[in-house]
């Protein structure tokens, strides 16, 4: 799985501003995901799965506001679609290595 495929959706729908944004979302250092980028190397699985596990939390905020019958802004709505297909990547990046056993991607 490529930066690109993370950051660019993400930064689209305005949920990071900034590759620091996504490090942190992965658990990470700020510097994390440029550096890691510019070295030519993926994401970590235990970067994925922690950026996994943010943006579950992000979903399920919307999710919630939506359960208490508050309408979604056009903005929460594309937010809402972005989740969906970032999350559905990254657990299919997640099984595959744990499938190949790169348990660990340093």
């Amino acid at each position: 799985m490529k930066w690109a495929d993370i950051y660019t959706p993400l930064k689209a729908a305005g949920l990071v501003s900034t590759q620091a944004d996504l490090s942190r979302l992965c658990g990470k250092a700020p510097s994390y995901a440029s550096s890691r980028k510019s070295r030519g190397k993926q994401p970590s699985m235990d970067s994925l799965a922690h950026l996994q596990v943010s943006l579950d939390s992000l979903d399920r905020e919307l999710k919630h506001l939506v359960l208490t019958g508050q309408p979604l802004t056009e903005a929460q709505q594309r937010a809402c679609r972005v989740l969906y297909f970032v999350q559905q990547s990254l657990w299919d990046e997640l099984r595959a290595r744990a499938a190949a056993g790169k348990v660990v991607s340093q």
